[in-house]
């Protein structure tokens, strides 16, 4: 994904992954304290996406929009992780951070964080050094993982 991803048609019509709504009002009573933190190219644009995507939750999800660098990779979300672990008073030991992407895999090992692989389609493999991580390919499975306390 790129800048042009990010100003196409495409960008405002993708859904959610199936039983994400859903997940995270269970999550929330059970009570686990829970936030999103995607980086952009556009911020405003972003946030009010994600608000709309998100209404159902957004009562009790907080939602963290931040810049990408001009590549996505290269956005310092270590750095943005610890503001958020910060300004919502967030234990990096107690947190988990779910997500696709390889890259935020590593910065939530690099901050502290219990990291969580989301499968999908087009994912590809992780690298042999983040095999460890386990891998969730609905909410269900992310569910279970949680309560079964196996995390690392």
């Amino acid at each position: 994904m790129d800048k042009d991803f990010c100003h196409s048609e495409f960008f405002e019509k993708r859904p959610l992954y199936p039983g994400v709504i859903e997940a995270l009002k269970r999550f929330h009573q059970l009570g686990y304290k829970q936030f999103t933190l995607s980086a952009t190219f556009n911020v405003e644009a972003k946030k009010k996406l994600l608000n709309k995507l998100l209404k159902d939750v957004n009562d009790f999800l907080t939602i963290e929009c931040v810049q990408h660098g001009q590549f996505m990779h290269d956005t310092a979300k270590e750095e943005s992780l610890k503001a958020c672990f910060e300004k919502y008073a967030l234990n990096p030991d107690e947190t988990v951070l779910v997500d696709d992407r390889i890259y935020n895999q590593y910065a939530a090992i690099h901050v502290g964080a219990h990291p969580i692989r989301y499968r999908c389609p087009f994912t590809t493999d992780l690298p042999d050094e983040l095999k460890w991580i386990p891998e969730v390919h609905n909410m269900q499975e992310l569910e279970e993982l949680l309560q079964n306390g196996t995390l690392k």
